[in-house]
């Protein structure tokens, strides 16, 4: 399998058009914070109850290649990565993430990016991570031997969401789309087993719907089939 590299180059951040009038809703805040987790970490996540609102049969449908979570552990030997309520640890450290404050983080954990944005009530915010990422591979020759060559793919990901209050506290957000872009494999090299032919850009969508409470923070673990790698998003939806 080929590693994951996601490797951030440039995150812009635009809101679609909406027909909501200034003063007609209170606005909310969406904090993300977007992690790559390398292949040597393992996880555990728990929920402690339901937060999925669409049917189960589109549930069916992902549930192999996302992971919904309010509390988790991810372990790579000795350290440990751990999610629970509003809080994040970095064996048993406290990390904070605040817009241009983040917490210097250890070579193990990358942190792709952590968007901090405010809009009105019931519009649609959309946050793109993008990066062009360089792959190495080999093309046979007419002399049997291969020459090196590179290619440039446009990996990242792409989040839409939008949210309003449905009640004391909680947020239902009925639009949450995600686009994945890596790549985890490649074509078949001629004249040899090795992986190192040309890679293949792989896109994953996902669209989701959640009820969720404003005083707690949750997850969304996302590994698509041949990916070795996790990419782990942790989000918070308050009108702080």
């Amino acid at each position: 399998m080929t590693p994951l590299r996601f490797f951030l180059l440039l995150l812009t951040v635009t809101l679609a058009s909406s027909n909501v009038a200034i003063g007609d809703e209170r606005p909310i805040r969406y904090a993300f914070q977007v992690f790559q987790l390398g292949s040597g970490f393992t996880k555990k996540t728990s929920l402690r109850e339901k937060i999925w609102r669409a049917s189960d049969k589109t549930w069916n449908r992902m549930k192999d290649e996302v992971t919904l979570f309010d509390s988790a552990e991810f372990r790579n030997g000795k350290d440990k990565l751990v999610f629970r309520s509003k809080s994040c640890f970095w064996n048993e450290q406290m990390l904070t993430f605040e817009e241009g404050k983040n917490a210097k983080l250890p070579d193990k954990l990358k942190l792709i990016s952590s968007p901090y944005v405010k809009r009105k009530e019931k519009e649609l915010v959309k946050l793109k991570i993008r990066s062009e990422q360089p792959y190495e591979y080999m093309e046979p020759r007419e002399d049997d031997l291969f020459k090196l060559k590179e290619i440039k793919l446009p990996t990242g990901l792409d989040i839409e969401i939008r949210a309003h209050t449905a009640g004391r506290d909680v947020y239902d957000v009925d639009h949450l789309k995600l686009h994945l872009r890596v790549v985890t494999e490649r074509e078949p090299a001629e004249g040899t087993r090795l992986p190192v032919g040309k890679p293949v850009l792989k896109e994953s969508e996902y669209k989701l719907s959640l009820r969720i409470e404003e005083y707690d923070s949750y997850g969304i673990l996302l590994q698509p089939k041949g990916m070795d790698s996790m990419i782990v998003i942790r989000f918070e939806v308050d009108d702080k």
